[in-house]
């Protein structure tokens, strides 16, 4: 019994001593064992772990899931001693770790990760007891040397402190507010401006025993943007308001881009830029509202300074159509109130050209800089309303259309007949129907009529636009008659008569034939006798059959009808000959309403109709004609070398 007991006194001795010596080693030990053990054992713990085994993910969790800190990869037994169990790293809190251990974690992160782990975890990564990201970074930043290095380069001078960064990559205001803070405390310290960074003008640290870089300059610039730059870049409007309620320079300029933010802004939009980036509208809205915000404290002027020029500044807005800040700097600017003398006022105008001649290249257009232009008594070049119109500027077009016939410049006439060109195709319908309706609404019809015209001109490429026109143009109109005779379309020669007829009128009123004809003697203008001196016997057999008095044709015009018979279809031949359609339609044979082309017989019989009324007809006997004139002296009258269409032929014949 004593021999159990005392064995039994052994084992309990034995096994006590076993686990002292267990828990004086072991590197697990309990959280409820003494202070110095549990020193020990964190000691222990952070002397022999291999922190490449180490998950940061599990550690600080977002953004950092999944993430490896990087170099060789070990097992588990390598993290402990001799002889000792395996521990998980991950197992550790951040507040065991020494801040050279902070350091190399956050190191291993990208800039944006970087930054919203200190946010996110301010204890670990924000204290100034233990590491301070913020802190750490702006003393580094004022530690780069601004004098050359040959060791280094200029490698250090493109490190940007981490508040450009957290503008970059979209970090708030507030949380851009607490970093700048945060480095103006860095700033006060080392007795530097406060605004070191909020405008990235970094002081000399040149010690005394260098020499200077230059001549003209004790220190190297740092080769980062200010935060204005950046948010510029960035389009964040937010943080450019802050900024400047800051106390942000808006005149800074730093290395890259050598220009204000201000100026910066609109390089992001001009034409140039373009080259690097695609038109984005959404994009170019957000720049110009940047620029409008900078744009009171720029300084900056539509002209120079001796008004020879715009300057950069309006020409980059101008190209980048941005509308709204080319009003503002055109109505704000250093020359209001002054007074100019007749010589300035001049050049003003001269430039005011230069600025309309930018306004119509540019892309989104800008109607209410072209009206504002225009307001001023600024003239613009032929030609630019159809470019207008064929780009689908219709606002442009529309506003310079308007001021050009309220204020009857020579340049009218030149817009209309651009509306015309585009009635030469039914692609450009909806254009021309608004540009009608716009006319109709100024009263200028004569402008439709002859736009009309131009349709009917090019039928077998607009034939919609010009039925769409008739349609819109219900009146009778014998300019339109005109032109349907002229341009041999059967069709609308046909409505235009009834038209005529139909509102009351004869058929043999005199045409209003304008500055486009001339002829030889003193005689009316009636349908009938315009169509036979175009020697369009269709169209005179249509009137003839309406009851156009052939009487009333003057006799140069019925003895040139009376030698077409006797030299042209004299000859049954030249009736059979399938090319007489050509010569009496001149080649528009096939301009006809649903391409319904003229045929020989059609044709023939028209001619021989036209022939039968005109010098058959005893009603109307053909009278005696002489001409005032002959071109040879020595042969008859009715020879051929004798005929007189060079004095009473239509010599042009303009639609317009």
């Amino acid at each position: 019994m004593d021999q159990t007991t005392n064995m039994d006194q052994t084992m309990n001795t034995d096994q006590t001593m076993d686990m002292d010596q267990t828990m004086d080693i072991d590197q697990t030990m309990n959280i409820d064992q003494t202070a110095n053990m549990d020193q020990t054992a964190n000691t222990a713990n952070t002397s022999s772990v291999n922190w490449d085994d180490l998950n940061a993910g599990r550690v600080l969790g977002n953004p950092l899931a999944g993430l490896s800190l990087g170099g060789a990869s070990s097992s588990s037994p390598s993290n402990s001693g001799p002889g000792l169990p395996p521990i998980d790293p991950n197992t550790i809190s951040l507040d065991q770790l020494p801040s050279e251990l902070l350091v190399q974690i956050l190191n291993k992160l990208n800039v944006q990760d970087r930054i919203a782990t200190a946010f996110d975890r301010p204890n670990d990564f924000m204290n100034v007891n233990r590491y301070h990201l913020f802190v750490d970074d702006a003393n580094r930043q004022l530690q780069i040397p601004t004098y050359p290095v040959p060791e280094t380069g200029n490698a250090e001078q493109v490190q940007r402190p981490l508040v450009l960064e957290a503008i970059a990559h979209g970090f708030s205001v507030y949380q851009i507010a607490q970093m700048l803070d945060i480095y103006e405390e860095v700033c006060e310290a080392h007795q530097v401006n406060s605004h070191t960074f909020l405008n990235s003008d970094f002081p000399s640290n040149r010690p005394a025993y260098v020499p200077p870089p230059g001549p003209e300059s004790s220190h190297i610039a740092r080769n980062v943007q200010s935060p204005l730059h950046v948010a510029v870049h960035h389009r964040r409007l937010d943080v450019v308001k802050y900024l400047i309620q800051r106390g942000a320079n808006p005149s800074q300029i730093t290395r890259y881009p050598n220009q204000t933010p201000f100026q910066y802004a609109l390089t992001l939009v001009s034409r140039w830029w373009r080259y690097f980036e695609e038109h984005d509208a959404e994009r170019n809205r957000q720049l110009e509202d940047i620029a409008l915000e900078l744009e009171p404290d720029s300084g900056s002027t539509p002209y120079t300074r001796d008004l020879q020029d715009i300057t950069l500044e309006l020409y980059q807005a101008l190209s980048g159509g941005l509308a709204r800040l080319v009003l503002v700097m055109l109505r704000t600017t250093m020359y209001r109130g002054l007074l100019l003398t007749d010589a300035q006022i001049g050049l003003i105008q001269d430039r005011q050209t230069e600025i309309l001649n930018e306004v119509l290249v540019a892309y989104p257009p800008m109607p209410t800089v072209l009206a504002f232009l225009l307001g001023r008594g600024t003239v613009y070049d032929e030609g630019i309303f159809l470019e207008a119109a064929r780009a689908g500027r219709m606002d442009l077009a529309i506003t310079t259309l308007t001021w050009v016939s309220r204020n009857g410049v020579r340049n009218y006439r030149s817009a209309s007949r651009d509306i015309g060109r585009l009635a030469h195709s039914d692609e450009n319908l909806p254009l021309v129907q608004r540009f009608v309706g716009l006319l109709r609404d100024m009263g200028h019809n004569t402008t439709i009529t002859s736009i009309l015209g131009q349709a009917i001109y090019a039928t077998p490429d607009s034939p919609e636009t010009k039925k769409w026109l008739l349609d819109n143009t219900n009146t009778p109109n014998d300019v339109i008659l005109r032109h349907a005779i002229a341009l041999r379309d059967m069709g609308t020669t046909a409505l235009m008569a009834q038209r005529i007829i139909a509102a009351g009128q004869t058929i043999d009123s005199v045409l209003d034939i304008g500055s486009g004809l001339y002829a030889q003697g003193n005689w009316s203008d009636t349908p009938l006798t315009f169509a036979l001196a175009q020697e369009n016997y269709h169209a005179a057999s249509q009137l003839i059959s309406l009851g156009a008095d052939p009487g009333l044709v003057p006799a140069n015009i019925r003895h040139r009808v009376r030698r077409n018979r006797d030299r042209v279809f004299a000859y049954q031949s030249q009736l059979q000959n399938p090319s007489l359609v050509d010569a009496l339609f001149r080649g528009r044979q096939d301009c006809q309403d649903g391409g319904v082309a003229p045929t020989l017989e059609m044709v023939v019989n028209a001619v021989n109709y036209v022939l039968a009324r005109m010098l058959d007809d005893t009603r109307y006997p053909l009278p005696e004609y002489h001409r005032p004139s002959l071109r040879n002296e020595d042969v008859d009258e009715d020879h051929r070398d004798n005929d007189s269409e060079f004095v009473d032929f239509v010599a042009a014949y303009d639609i317009l």
